[in-house]
């Protein structure tokens, strides 16, 4: 069996921490490497730590760096074929890393995905529609085109990777800024030349209110912006790229307009509107505009066009409905 080697950053989870390690520790396949790197925790999650004797956990520990220092980190320590990541707020099912292993040696995938289940503060799971086909494998470009397409999670978790993929191509994540995944998930994809998709939901992703994700600050968007101003050098062949770039650009003007009022009124968010507007102009599509018509971010692509980033709430209702419309045969 092949060893997989599990990387889960912790900082500050006590609350959550025994609830994701024990969704690891219990797991059907049981050839695992848990490598689990505290980034400087001041709470209980060390002690929590301590509470583990299972052989297979190493624990790691450095000085507060933020999730992708610890990722990387951990990744100085992988013995297996495969890694994966997990944040430490999350949970998995207890045959994720079953059905995952299967499917990568079965058709010899660079990386397989699954989708993920999202858990609110109430303990409401919202369901991920786009887990509802049948598994299915990509080769070669499509792989990337998956990503690009929004046909899949665009996180670092709930992945699972050839370990080769990091180290032959030298990939790690940007440390010090945030939306990591954002900025190293177009270069192992673009590196895949198989993909598994496993349509099924078996990441709970925990929706905490004052998570990284969820919480907005101005410097994210110039993080995300450097992440996507840095894309324009890099080499990919995929008829989808400049339509993926453009689609982040959009959610980078709806994370600006989203932020307080006291940001906006800043010397800095003008300066990261003028860096939109350039960017806009700069990202050109492969193909014409209207090629793209039947992707779910089309009209988040044609808002950022036709300048009507201030009208997407009024806009995305029409579309959603259109295309209800379009699936009941009603006209």
């Amino acid at each position: 069996m092949k060893k997989i080697s599990v990387i889960i950053p912790v900082y500050n989870v006590e609350k959550y921490l025994e609830r994701c390690l024990d969704s690891i520790v219990g797991q059907s396949y049981a050839n695992l490497q848990i490598i689990v790197v505290d980034d400087g925790s001041t709470d209980s999650s060390k002690d929590i730590l301590k509470k583990y004797n299972d052989s297979r956990i190493l624990f790691l520990s450095k000085k507060n760096g933020g999730l992708s220092s610890a990722r990387n980190f951990g990744l100085e320590y992988v013995e297996g074929e495969y890694v994966s990541f997990v944040d430490s707020d999350d949970w998995i099912d207890l045959k994720m890393f079953e059905y995952m292993v299967f499917a990568a040696e079965k058709n010899d995938a660079d990386i397989v995905t699954v989708f993920e289940k999202c858990v609110c503060n109430s303990g409401i799971t919202q369901k991920n529609d786009l887990a509802k086909n049948a598994d299915k494998v990509f080769i070669g470009e499509d792989c990337a085109s998956q990503l690009f397409c929004n046909k899949i999670p665009s996180y670092s978790w709930g992945k699972l990777f050839k370990t080769s993929l990091f180290f032959t191509y030298g990939i790690c994540f940007p440390v010090g800024e945030n939306y990591e995944d954002v900025a190293t998930n177009y270069i192992l994809f673009s590196k895949c030349k198989t993909l598994v998709v496993i349509n099924k939901q078996l990441y709970y992703y925990y929706m905490r209110s004052n998570s990284i994700v969820h919480t907005k600050k101005i410097n994210d968007a110039v993080a995300m912006l450097n992440h996507l101003s840095k894309m324009a050098s890099y080499p990919m062949a995929n008829n989808f790229w400049g339509f993926y770039r453009l689609k982040l650009l959009y959610g980078i003007s709806m994370y600006l307009k989203s932020l307080n009022s006291y940001d906006r009124k800043s010397v800095l968010y003008k300066k990261l509107e003028q860096k939109v507007l350039l960017l806009k102009n700069e990202i050109k599509t492969e193909k014409g505009l209207l090629s793209y018509i039947n992707q779910p971010n089309f009209y988040k692509v044609l808002i950022l066009r036709l300048n009507l980033v201030k009208y997407a709430f009024y806009i995305k209702k029409i579309f959603i409905k259109a295309k209800a419309l379009k699936r009941f045969n009603f006209h």
